[in-house]
């Protein structure tokens, strides 16, 4: 069953829903709505979203079944405590939160063995920040300025899934879903230096695969 079918039987559960006739509705409307009772709202919610969140559990979970488990999960979350969202940040980053800490929350619980090597990467790298590794951050270029070249695309994605999954996290966050420091500070409970220079470390060792390719990239800038 997958993580919509769930969701759709959970919302059956709690009763009948109409379906909405305005989908351009934004996110803090149908949250408004779906407080009130309307379960279809929270169905535009979930169809909004999903796909985002899923990807994050597939990326810090690597195993598709434990993801759609952790963004079911985190959607009953959000339906229950939808009366403490406050729209202090928007519904989607709210999401994301969410699924993050449901994500932690199963890795913690997982008795193989399997993330031990990222929390030795984690206490290994937040040993090695300091101010110049934080202040090299901005000089690295960003992904995505050369991951635009056609050819490059799968060694780019390629290297970027090799890396610890401490760093990929972080980059991720931060180039691919547009997370603001400060944000991916707060997900990961780190400063915002370490924030810094796991992205430092991550560009860096995106920039040595390019290398390889023979393809020099220019100085970038983080403008956060």
């Amino acid at each position: 069953m997958t993580a919509a079918a769930s969701l759709a039987t959970v919302a059956n559960d709690l009763g009948e829903h109409r379906v909405l006739s305005a989908p351009q509705m934004s996110d803090l409307e149908l949250v408004g709505l779906a407080r009130d009772g309307d379960h279809g709202a929270f169905h535009v919610l979930f169809q909004r979203h999903e796909s985002r969140v899923y990807a994050l559990a597939m990326r810090l979970l690597r195993n598709p079944e434990w993801a759609r488990d952790a963004v079911q999960e985190s959607f009953i979350k959000a339906y229950r405590a939808l009366r403490k969202f406050e729209g202090r940040s928007a519904f989607g980053t709210w999401m994301y939160r969410l699924t993050y800490n449901q994500c932690l929350d199963m890795r913690r619980a997982d008795k193989s063995g399997r993330y031990d090597e990222w929390e030795e990467e984690r206490f290994a790298l937040d040993e090695a920040d300091g101010p110049a590794a934080a202040a090299l951050a901005s000089e690295i270029p960003a992904p995505d300025e050369v991951a635009e070249r056609g050819e490059l695309r799968e060694q780019i994605a390629k290297a970027v899934e090799a890396l610890p999954d401490t760093l990929r996290e972080t980059l991720v966050m931060r180039e691919y879903d547009g997370l603001a420091y400060s944000e991916i500070a707060k997900l990961q409970k780190i400063p915002k230096g370490t924030v810094m220079s796991r992205l430092f470390h991550a560009r860096k060792r995106l920039q040595e695969v390019l290398t390889e390719q023979g393809i020099r990239p220019s100085t970038g800038r983080d403008d956060d």
